[in-house]
């Protein structure tokens, strides 16, 4: 289900070692060609939540889009204002590591990380960074 209207965000930086600092707007995001990841999240206070759909761009969309070559980098870090993670490049680049938009077909919401935050797979809690605003790539 496409999302109707943009999000009340500006942007997303992808930063570091790329060609040029380039920077994603809420329009840019949303007219990408989207990825669905879905499973169950599990969250480090021990809690999981069932069956979830998540959909967003592919970190390594992001990575082209932005001119970088994966093959060059050796870690990927995802910040928000006051959390980041970092992930090796080939963590990064996996199939289900993206920027999600949605979740269950709907706008992702600020309680849940929103606008965008990362999923980061099936990997605990702490690494799906909310409210990501940027990636720095070395």
């Amino acid at each position: 289900m496409p999302v109707e209207s943009v999000p009340e965000w500006s942007n997303i930086t992808v930063c570091g070692n790329v060609p040029t600092k380039t920077k994603f707007e809420a329009e840019d995001l949303l007219n990408m060609p989207k990825a669905r990841v879905s499973g169950d999240f599990f969250c480090n206070d021990g809690w999981v939540a069932k069956e979830l759909l998540w959909e967003g761009i592919l970190i390594t969309k992001l990575l082209s889009e932005a001119g970088v070559d994966p093959e060059t980098l050796k870690s990927v870090e995802f910040k928000s204002d006051d959390h980041s993670r970092i992930l090796g490049v080939r963590e990064a680049c996996e199939p289900g590591v993206i920027v999600a938009t949605t979740l269950n077909g709907r706008a992702l919401e600020s309680g849940n990380g929103g606008p965008i935050r990362l999923i980061a797979g099936g990997r605990s809690g702490d690494y799906h960074v909310k409210w990501l605003k940027r990636i720095h790539v070395s």
